[in-house]
């Protein structure tokens, strides 16, 4: 298995083209501060995502996005030339300005229905920043994806890391265990207030490439993510295993027909 650490900065194309992507879709008089201030907190890491995707996929590739909203990775992926398919729990969020945007989103909830394309479909799933919000049943999810993944295809996970310096020492020196996301009950009541779960759990990456294996994928590599300030950040560096995120590489085996 592959180990690598990312990059200081994602390169400049793919920066451009999450700029180009979020703007357009701001563009449209979205009056919803929350989807501004998540543009702006995840550009960075939508331009590392686009980096891997252009390592891994050929050009015209089906990609399916999963958990797409408000679909500034779709489009910027759309934009490289691959064939893009999105997830979402309610597609329709975005209004009348999604038909604007030439994507054609599917309403789809990945915890409990069958997700509505044939088997071997896709060359490629982005299932990021997904995972840690599932709570109902991560088996029939995670079966889903590798059932329309075609043989060979890759599945892009990415996740906090529980393992992380600041997970570590939430544990140790707060009593909270959590990298990213903090309280028990802000994450439940995102239920009632954006209509999702917030963060179930946070993983591990030894036991989410140990899931991913009894589900049938082959992990091919990971990739330690995401940088700290000062003394934690130095810790990083020395150990990239205890960094923010993390993203696993993985592939349905070839052998499956």
């Amino acid at each position: 298995m592959r180990c690598q650490v990312e990059k200081a900065t994602p390169t400049k194309s793919s920066q451009s083209i999450v700029d180009e992507s979020i703007e357009e879709i701001l563009s449209y008089g979205i009056e919803n501060e929350r989807i501004k201030k998540y543009g702006d907190n995840h550009r960075v890491r939508f331009a590392y995502d686009l980096d891997y995707s252009k390592n891994y996929l050929d050009s015209g590739a089906k990609v399916l996005d999963c958990g797409a909203w408000p679909f500034f990775s779709t489009l910027a992926h759309a934009k490289l030339g691959y064939q893009m398919f999105a997830l979402d729990a309610d597609a329709s969020r975005l209004g009348d300005i999604i038909s604007q945007i030439d994507i054609a989103p599917t309403t789809c909830n990945i915890e409990t229905d069958s997700i509505p394309f044939e088997d071997f479909y896709f060359d490629a799933i982005l299932f990021n920043e997904v995972f840690e919000h599932m709570r109902i049943n991560l088996i029939f999810t995670m079966s889903e994806l590798f059932r329309v993944l075609k043989p060979g295809g890759v599945l892009f996970l990415s996740t906090p890391n529980i393992r992380s310096v600041g997970g570590i020492y939430n544990l140790l020196v707060r009593d909270l265990c959590y990298s990213s996301t903090p309280s028990v009950y802000d994450q439940f009541e995102k239920l009632n207030s954006l209509g999702h779960m917030g963060h179930m759990r946070e993983y591990t990456a030894t036991e989410t490439i140990d899931f991913l294996a009894r589900i049938g994928f082959q992990t091919e590599g990971i990739i330690w993510r995401g940088e700290y300030s000062g003394k934690k950040g130095i810790i990083a560096k020395l150990f990239p295993h205890l960094r923010k995120r993390f993203t696993v590489v993985a592939r349905k085996p070839p052998s499956l027909k």
